[in-house]
């Protein structure tokens, strides 16, 4: 867990502008190792600080599953939920959105000042 806790500030340096990403200019943070963190039980979570227009950005993660993970739905329902509390245990995350896709869950943040 420290080695993917070490690798975090280096996923929220870059800002990605999701009407840009929609468009496929430049490259999906997904597309990128600085953002992907996959953890030993299956779970893979991609990290980003996205913006739109001229809203507030947001910390955003990807919350989906490997190929092989041995997590049923549920399992990765609750390990989905406490993936912002395992990276960063310390800090009180605002939940802004949750959306669940046949892919991933996808939960978005207040950025806290600390991580801009």
């Amino acid at each position: 867990m420290e080695a993917l806790r070490a690798r975090l500030p280096a996923a929220l340096k870059a800002r990605y502008d999701v009407e840009a990403v929609a468009r496929k200019v430049g490259r999906r943070p997904g597309e990128l190792r600085e953002h992907v963190f996959d953890f030993d039980d299956g779970i893979r979570c991609i990290v980003s600080i996205d913006f739109y227009r001229n809203d507030p950005p947001l910390l955003h993660l990807s919350v989906g599953v490997q190929e092989g993970t041995k997590l049923n739905f549920g399992e990765f329902l609750v390990q989905a939920e406490n993936i912002a509390s395992r990276l960063w245990p310390d800090t009180l995350l605002l939940i802004r959105e949750r959306v669940l896709t046949k892919q991933a869950i996808h939960v978005s943040y207040d950025v806290p000042k600390a991580f801009l």
